[in-house]
């Protein structure tokens, strides 16, 4: 597990074989597949969850043409531009959510 004490963001990384899983937020997964050498890239896997922690990731929900089903984790986005991307794009999807944590939640004024 990792944990960023400003933005409350916690990721979990997970070795899986030949496979290293990155999970945040709703359904951001990142996986990094090792190279033919057995090698992992382990200066971009702690890139990526630098930017994750820091609130540099957005997830995107649902597909334009879902109809009135409830949206769901669909994509991803990591940095900006883009580093790291994977499922629908924000022009597919029906919202975009900057994962933010719950710090920066609280700090959104309240609508009634």
């Amino acid at each position: 597990m990792m944990w960023d004490d400003k933005t409350e963001i916690t990721a979990r990384i997970s070795l899986r074989g030949d496979e290293v899983w990155l999970v945040a937020g709703s359904g951001l997964l990142v996986r990094f597949v090792a190279s033919s050498e057995h090698e992992f890239d382990l200066d971009g896997i702690l890139a990526a969850a630098k930017k994750i922690l820091s609130g540099h990731a957005v997830e995107y929900f649902g597909t334009r043409d879902l109809g009135t089903e409830p949206p769901y984790a669909t994509g991803f986005a990591i940095g900006e531009p883009p580093e790291y991307a994977g499922g629908v794009t924000q022009g597919q999807s029906q919202f975009t959510a900057i994962l933010g944590g719950p710090l920066l939640r609280a700090k959104l004024p309240r609508t009634e």
